[in-house]
C-alpha cells in the first residue's frame, strides 16, 4: 500500500481510500544523460503541494516516512477484523464440514449438511461483516444505546423500554416451534462462535464495547424494533397530535382534510380536550416506499414468470440487507435478502418460487386518550376507574447517572405520553400496536424458504404478523400473485388520522382482519400483478380499512411499461427498475402550462418546462421544476410556519392537488395578511423566483443544468455523525442523483427545505427469472461488509448509482463458475 506517483494523494489499492498526504517525486536532477534504474532511492516523500526538495528534504522525506509507517500500521489495525474468506476456520456445532463460495462481490454461498447447519453458518458470516451493526441493532432493541452512547440515546432507549421489545421477544420465542427454536439458536451460536475467536470491529474498540453472547431473544427484539420503524403510522398519528397542540383543531383539519377523499373524522368526546393540549413530542412521519412486481410466462421470453423487487429505505451505512444464498443437503435451498441480526431470508427465491415485499401502509396503530385520576395510578375504563400496570426499568448511562423509567400500560397499550389539558384533568397516551397482539412473524421468513408452490408462498405469508406488506410472488409453475399479509385492526368507529378516546369503550379494536379476508390477486388476465405501495384500486378492490397509501402515479408507470412487454428478460426488468419518467412532474407540469403567467421570467420559465419530458435526469430542466416546487411551498406555507412555530403537513400531494385545483384551494391565501394570496400570483412568483434562482447557479443553457449536484445523496456513517472528521474517511459519497418520490427509481427528497439530499432511496435491486434462476441479477447500495477497510463496504456504489447490477448465481455450476474463493468451516 504505496502513494501513486502520478497522483495528488496516496491510495490504498486494497482500501481505495487515501493513506496520507503525500506523494513521491523524483530525487535526481532531470539533467541530460540522466538515468534511472527505478529503485526506491529515486524517489522521496514529500507533503502534497510540494514542487521540489528543499534543503530540509532530508528531514520531510523521514517525517514522511513515519507518516507512511503510521499509517500502515493504522491500516492493518483496521484491516485486522476483517472477516477470512478463504482457506479454513473452525465453527463450533457444525454436524459436519460447510463450504462458503464467495463471488466476486464478497456474496457468501453457503453449502451445508443441515438446515441448522446453515443458519450456524449464517450467523458467523453476519457477525464477520456486520458486527457493530448488530450491536447497534440490539442495544436500540433492548434500549441500552446509552450504556455505550451516553445521554444522547435517552430517548430512544425509553421509547425502546417503553413499547416492551424484551417482553414481545419472550412471548414470540414462545410461540415458535422446537425447530424453530433450534433453528434460531443455531443462528446464535455461529454468531457467538466468531466474536469469541476474532478481533472486534474498529467501531467497537473506539466505544470499549466487548459484544455480550448472543442470543435468540436478541433476535426476536430486533424484529420488534425493526416492525416499528417499517409501520408509519403511528408516526403520522403523533405528527398530527403535535400540530393539534400547536396550533389547533382549526388550522389543522383544513391540511388533513385536503389529502383525503373524506373529512378528517374528530371524536365528540375528544374535541374539547385535544383543543386545549399543551406541547407535545413529535414523531416526524416517515413514509416508506418500494416496488415489486411479477410477470407471467405469457410475457416473458422464457415461458416463466420474472419477479422483481426494489424495496426503499432511509439510507444508511452499512447497508439494511446482507445478501446470501444457503444450500443444505437436507432440502433447504434459498438465496435472496437477509438482515444481519435474524436468520431466514426475507425477500428471495429458491428456485421454485420467488418473492418480494412493499409496505402495504394500512394504519396499524392508534393512540388512545386515556383519563388519569390525579393520584396518577389509575384510568377510566367505561366510568370506572382501574390500577395502570406498571414497572420500574433501570437505564444505565455512559458518563453520567443511572435513569429511572416507570413504564406504565393500560389496556389498549404502552403510555407513551403524558399531557395536561387546559380546563382539563391529565391524559395518558396509549399507544395500541397491532403487530404488539401477535407472535411467530419469524415463521413466515423460515416457511417460504421451503415454499414450492403458489399455495405453499401463500401460506407461509398467512403467518406473518408484522406492519401490513404487500407479497408479490411468483411460481415456476407459472402462477403470478399479489396478497396482503400482515396485522391489520378492526376498528369499531374512526379513521385512525387523530386521538381518540379510550375511556368510552366505543373506539376499541376488534381483533384483527383474519388472514382468509385480506386482499389477494392471483394470475390476473393482463399477466402481470405490481405493487408500489398503492391502495389497491387497480386490482378492482377498495380497501375495508384505513392506510397512508401512495398515489397511483409510480403504479401507473411501472403498469404501463408491463403492458408492452411481450418477450421480456431481465434486462427490460432492469430498464424499468431505473426508470426516472415522473408522471405526478408531468401532471403538475400540465396544469402550470394551463396558467396565464403575466410576469415575462415565469413565462420564460414555463417555456422551459414545456419542452421538458418529465424524466427526472441528473441534468437538464429537472432542477428547475424541482427548485420551483420548493420555492411554492416555502413561499405558500413558510410565513404562516415560521407564526405558528412548526411544520404544516403540506408536501408533494397536497401541493400538486393545490396547483391543479383540485383540492386546498383556501389554503392559498394566508389569514395572518391582509392580501388576499392567490393561486396564479404565487405560482408565477414562483416560477420566476426558481428560474433566476436555477441560472445564477447553473447559467442560462438548461441542458447544462446539474439536478444531481443539488439532489445528491451521501451515506453518513453513524460515527461520522457523532465525529464529522471521520466522514472522509466512513462515508460513502455524495453520488449524484436523478429520481424524486413518484419516479419508479425513487429518490425522494423533502419540499420544506432548500436542500434537496435524498433520504429515501432503493435499498437493493434484485430480478429472479424462474425460467433460469442463473439469470437472477442482485445489487446493494454499498457493500456486504460493513467494516470500511474493507473492499467489499463499497465495491457496488457505482454499479447502484449507474443502474447496474450483478450476477447472483443459483445453481451449483454457476456457483462454481462464479466463485473467486472459498472458505471451509470446520
Amino acid at each position: 500500500c504505496v502513494p501513486e506517483p502520478t497522483r495528488g494523494r496516496g491510495r490504498c489499492a486494497e482500501s481505495r481510500r487515501p493513506v496520507a498526504g503525500l506523494r513521491l517525486v523524483s530525487s535526481r536532477r532531470r539533467g541530460r544523460g540522466h538515468r534511472s534504474d527505478g529503485s526506491l532511492s529515486d524517489w522521496r516523500l514529500v507533503p502534497n503541494g510540494s514542487r521540489r526538495v528543499s534543503r530540509h528534504g532530508s528531514a520531510i522525506a523521514f517525517g514522511g516516512m513515519a507518516a507512511l509507517v503510521v499509517g500502515l500500521a493504522c491500516v492493518a489495525v483496521l484491516r485486522a477484523p476483517i472477516p477470512p474468506r478463504e482457506g479454513r476456520a473452525h465453527l463450533p456445532g457444525l454436524s459436519s464440514p460447510a463450504d462458503v463460495k464467495f463471488d466476486r462481490r464478497g456474496t457468501p454461498h453457503v453449502r451445508a449438511a443441515t438446515e441448522e447447519d446453515a443458519y450456524r453458518v449464517l450467523g458467523w458470516l453476519h457477525a464477520g461483516d456486520r458486527l457493530f451493526q448488530m450491536e447497534v441493532r440490539r442495544r436500540a432493541a433492548a434500549g441500552r444505546l446509552s450504556e455505550v452512547m451516553g445521554p444522547a440515546t435517552l430517548a430512544m432507549d425509553s421509547r425502546a423500554r417503553t413499547l416492551g421489545f424484551s417482553a414481545q421477544a419472550e412471548r414470540d420465542f414462545r410461540a415458535l416451534t422446537l425447530g424453530e427454536r433450534r433453528l434460531l439458536e443455531a443462528y446464535s451460536a455461529g454468531v457467538n462462535a466468531y466474536v469469541s475467536s476474532h478481533p472486534r470491529p474498529w467501531e467497537l474498540v473506539a466505544l470499549g464495547v466487548h459484544p455480550e453472547p448472543w442470543t435468540a431473544l436478541d433476535s426476536l427484539r430486533f424484529l420488534g424494533l425493526m416492525f416499528t420503524t417499517l409501520s408509519g403510522s403511528e408516526e403520522g398519528e403523533r405528527a398530527n397530535l403535535a400540530r393539534v397542540t400547536r396550533y389547533g383543531l382549526g388550522p389543522l383539519l383544513p391540511f388533513l382534510d385536503a389529502q383525503s377523499t373524506a373529512p378528517t373524522f374528530v371524536p365528540p368526546e375528544a374535541r374539547y380536550p385535544v383543543s386545549r393540549l399543551g406541547p407535545s413530542l413529535a414523531h416526524p412521519a416517515v413514509p416508506r416506499g418500494s416496488n415489486a412486481w411479477a410477470i407471467a410466462g405469457s410475457r416473458t421470453a422464457s415461458g416463466r414468470p420474472i419477479l422483481a423487487n426494489d424495496p426503499h429505505l432511509e439510507a444508511q451505512i452499512p447497508g439494511v440487507w446482507y445478501a446470501a444464498h444457503l444450500t443444505t443437503a437436507d432440502g433447504l435451498d434459498v438465496a435472496g435478502l437477509t438482515l444481519a441480526g435474524l436468520p431466514g431470508v426475507a425477500i428471495g427465491h429458491n428456485g421454485w418460487v420467488a418473492w418480494g415485499i412493499t409496505m402495504h401502509q394500512a394504519d396499524d396503530a392508534d393512540l388512545f386518550l386515556e383519563r388519569v385520576d390525579e393520584s396518577g395510578e389509575r384510568y377510566e375504563v367505561e366510568g370506572s376507574f382501574v390500577p395502570l400496570a406498571g414497572h420500574l426499568e433501570t437505564i444505565r448511562v455512559r458518563g453520567g447517572r443511572a435513569v429511572e423509567l416507570r413504564v406504565e400500560r393500560t389496556r389498549h397499550g404502552p403510555i407513551v405520553e403524558k399531557l395536561h389539558p387546559e380546563g382539563s384533568g391529565p391524559l395518558a397516551v396509549a399507544l395500541a400496536w397491532s403487530p404488539d397482539l401477535d407472535a411467530g412473524s419469524l415463521k413466515a421468513f423460515l416457511a417460504a424458504s421451503h415454499a414450492r408452490t403458489s399455495e405453499e408462498i401463500s401460506r407461509a405469508w398467512s403467518l406473518y404478523r408484522g406492519p401490513s406488506v404487500n407479497v408479490c410472488w411468483a411460481a415456476a409453475e407459472g402462477h403470478i400473485g399479489l396478497l396482503v399479509a400482515g396485522a391489520i385492526p378492526r376498528r369499531r368507529t374512526g379513521d385512525g388520522r387523530l386521538p381518540v378516546p379510550g375511556w368510552t369503550g366505543s373506539y376499541d379494536w376488534n381483533g384483527l382482519v383474519p388472514p382468509a379476508e385480506l386482499p389477494r390477486i392471483e394470475d390476473p388476465p393482463e399477466g402481470f400483478v405490481a405493487s408500489a405501495n398503492d391502495d389497491w384500486t387497480s386490482s378492482g378492490y377498495r380497501l375495508p380499512y384505513p392506510g397512508e397509501f401512495a398515489h397511483r402515479e409510480r403504479l401507473d408507470r411501472i403498469r404501463d411499461v408491463l403492458s408492452s412487454f411481450h418477450h421480456a428478460v431481465p434486462s427490460d426488468v432492469r430498464t424499468l427498475q431505473n426508470d426516472l419518467l415522473s408522471l405526478y412532474a408531468i401532471r403538475v407540469r400540465d396544469s402550470l402550462l394551463g396558467i396565464g403567467a403575466r410576469d415575462p421570467e415565469a413565462r420564460r420559465a414555463l417555456a422551459i418546462l414545456a419542452g421538458w419530458d418529465g424524466r427526472a435526469l441528473r441534468r437538464g430542466p429537472s432542477l428547475l421544476f424541482y427548485r420551483f416546487m420548493q420555492d411554492l411551498r416555502q413561499r405558500t406555507f413558510g410565513p404562516r410556519e415560521k407564526r405558528l412555530g412548526g411544520r404544516l403537513p403540506a408536501g408533494w400531494d397536497l401541493l400538486a392537488g393545490m396547483i391543479e385545483g383540485s383540492g386546498g384551494n383556501d389554503l392559498w391565501d394566508d389569514p395572518g395578511t391582509d392580501a388576499v394570496e392567490t393561486r396564479e400570483a404565487a405560482i408565477s412568483t414562483s416560477l420566476a423566483s426558481a428560474l433566476r434562482d436555477v441560472e445564477s447557479r447553473e447559467g442560462a443553457v438548461p441542458a447544462a443544468w446539474r439536478w444531481g449536484r443539488t439532489h445528491a445523496l451521501t451515506y453518513v456513517h453513524p460515527l461520522a455523525e457523532a465525529i464529522p472528521a471521520l466522514g472522509r474517511f466512513l462515508n460513502v459519497g455524495p453520488i449524484e442523483m436523478g429520481g424524486d418520490s413518484e419516479t419508479v427509481a425513487v429518490s425522494a427528497f423533502s419540499l420544506s427545505s432548500r436542500n434537496s439530499e435524498p433520504w429515501l432511496v432503493v435499498s437493493a435491486r434484485l430480478i429472479v427469472d424462474l425460467g433460469d434462476p442463473d439469470r437472477s441479477t442482485l445489487v446493494l447500495p454499498l457493500g456486504e461488509s460493513g467494516q470500511f477497510p474493507d473492499r467489499r463496504y463499497d465495491d457496488q456504489a457505482e454499479a447502484w448509482a449507474g443502474g447496474g447490477d450483478f450476477p447472483f448465481p443459483f445453481g451449483r455450476a454457476a456457483v462454481d463458475a462464479a466463485a473467486v474463493s472459498t472458505l471451509r468451516l470446520e
